[in-house]
């Protein structure tokens, strides 16, 4: 396995994120991307976590339904588990529900 181009950002607090992310227009993909590109997959996935854990909500549903649908996609791959998104993916592609 190769060395991820994203590394884990040392300054990490999911809530602070979460936070952010709520405080921010989440329809207007300038201002979502640079808040998640900024942390690892293991931390966005952290993000969700807590999130789903204070709101009871799925933050990435909510990001999906507020977004266009080309970042709709790479939203969706970035807040996943790479190994999750490629079996999801296959799964689609060979048409398989």
């Amino acid at each position: 396995m190769g060395t991820p181009l994203v590394r884990p950002n040392p300054v990490f607090n999911p809530k602070q994120v979460y936070d952010l992310l709520c405080k921010t227009n989440r329809s207007d993909k300038n201002k979502v991307f640079p808040i998640i590109l900024k942390y690892s997959v293991q931390q966005r996935l952290e993000v969700l976590s807590a999130y789903r854990l204070k709101y009871g909500n799925n933050l990435l549903e909510q990001l999906l339904l507020k977004l266009a649908k080309y970042p709709k996609e790479l939203i969706k791959a970035l807040m996943t588990q790479p190994a999750v998104y490629d079996v999801l993916e296959l799964r689609q592609a060979m048409g398989v529900n």
